[in-house]
């Protein structure tokens, strides 16, 4: 695996992890809790930003995250909040 390849798979999953994070956010009722999810999407996006700065000074483009996996990340959550909205079903 190229440098490039393994650059572009990092940036796929941080970019996973920031949508999964708001989704959770907009769902949860818990103050604490939420406070927890924006310090970890704030770590997300310093990674992207490293990650970002990386992709420029190679003079590259990040690839965006096929559909079809940002459907199941959506899927996912959906289904496991549904019924039962803790945060022990967040994770």
């Amino acid at each position: 695996m190229d440098d490039l390849t393994i650059l572009n798979e990092v940036h796929k999953g941080v970019c996973m992890g920031k949508d999964s994070i708001a989704m959770l956010s907009q769902k949860s009722t818990d103050e604490k809790f939420k406070d927890e999810l924006t310090y970890q999407y704030n770590r997300y996006q310093e990674t992207e930003n490293r990650i970002n700065q990386k992709f420029e000074e190679i003079g590259e483009i990040p690839d965006d995250t096929p559909m079809g996996e940002k459907v199941m990340g959506w899927t996912g959550i959906q289904f496991n909040t549904r019924n039962d909205k803790s945060n022990s079903r967040a994770f």
